[in-house]
């Protein structure tokens, strides 16, 4: 089934993901054509990355899976949908001036707390969208995050990103419990594709190409071990489990 084995932060992926199928269809996607769901794919392509529309790929074919197993629908229109081939390119990391231009040109409170949050701590946007405000203490600079599997460890903010939450948090009193919430006037927790969204809206304002939230993940490493920071303690940083995937940082 497609939910078993799956944590929230994947299942809120995959309902993202059919959300916006659904806002673009204007109806239910469960009557998705192939055609239509290729158009939707297809809409990314401009603004995402090919592992990104993979990604979205890849869970539109769980959840038309699911429904052809239970009988709901006949066929799944995802079977003549197939994966984009993923170039291997250099993945750079933002230099310090487009780092201050996608700041500068944030545009809200909320937006510049998202970004210079980002900038600072090196968490994957999963993570960011999953922090409470009871988690954050402003004093230390540092907020309790939960990584892949589950795991929890302390990830420390600089003093432009203090500010930056202050100025977004002083006004708060929505009475929601996560730190990064929608503008509606039901206050809920922002998604991992409206950060995606926040993020990638603010490097085109900013003339900052491939901007998206990965890349301050990539940046913050990058800059840690350029200033000499031992693997093993960039791997706690980033909140890797294996030393192996923080070695690709390191090239």
């Amino acid at each position: 089934a497609i939910l078993e084995g799956r944590s929230e932060r994947t299942l809120a992926f995959y309902y993202d993901t059919v959300k916006r199928l659904e806002a673009q269809l204007g109806r239910d996607p469960m009557d998705a054509t192939t055609a239509e769901v290729r158009e939707f794919r297809s809409s990314f392509k401009s603004t995402c990355s090919n592992v990104t529309i993979n990604n979205y790929r890849r869970n539109l074919n769980s959840y038309y899976n699911f429904l052809e197993d239970e009988d709901m629908i006949a066929k799944s229109p995802m079977r003549k949908i197939h994966y984009i081939k993923e170039d291997k390119t250099v993945k750079e990391p933002f230099s310090d001036e487009e780092v201050q231009r996608i700041i500068d040109n944030a545009g809200d409170a909320r937006d510049r707390a998202v970004v210079t949050f980002l900038a600072s701590t090196a968490c994957r946007v999963g993570e960011v969208v999953g922090i409470k405000t009871d988690d954050v203490d402003m004093d230390e600079r540092e907020a309790k995050v939960y990584g892949k599997g589950g795991k929890e460890r302390i990830v420390y903010f600089d003093a432009r990103a203090k500010l930056a939450l202050s100025e977004y948090l002083a006004p708060r009193s929505d009475g929601c419990p996560y730190l990064f919430v929608s503008k509606s006037a039901t206050r809920h927790q922002l998604t991992v594709g409206r950060v995606e969204d926040i993020v990638r809206q603010i490097g085109v304002r900013a003339h900052v190409d491939k901007c998206h939230p990965h890349r301050f993940r990539r940046t913050v490493a990058t800059r840690a071990i350029d200033r000499g920071m031992p693997i093993e303690q960039t791997k706690e940083l980033l909140g890797h489990s294996q030393i192996q995937t923080t070695m690709i940082y390191d090239s």
